[in-house]
């Protein structure tokens, strides 16, 4: 079975509490969409939170939660990103 460190690639996942073996933090956690809010529970709490959501957001392809952040979570932040950048105001619904 995989492990979150074959997911991490250029993170430091020495510090990753999802990659803690003795955790054993089961990786299709962070994979299923009817477990979102237990993965970001999880990283919550996470050193390298960070880290992952920005490694995550550079890569528009990566899917599952990184960071805190879901697939939504992060199309929603590079849309807003994008939308700050042209000087647009965001709509508000």
């Amino acid at each position: 079975k995989a492990n979150m460190t074959d997911f991490h690639t250029g993170l430091d996942t020495e510090t990753a509490i999802c990659s803690d073996p003795w955790l054993g933090i089961d990786p299709d956690v962070f994979f299923t969409h009817s477990k979102i809010a237990e993965a970001k529970e999880i990283c919550a709490v996470c050193p390298i939170k960070a880290q992952c959501a920005e490694y995550a957001l550079k890569d528009p392809e990566i899917y599952g939660v990184w960071g805190g952040l879901s697939e939504a979570d992060r199309k929603l932040l590079r849309k807003t990103t994008r939308t700050s950048r042209r000087g647009i105001p965001n709509k508000k619904h």
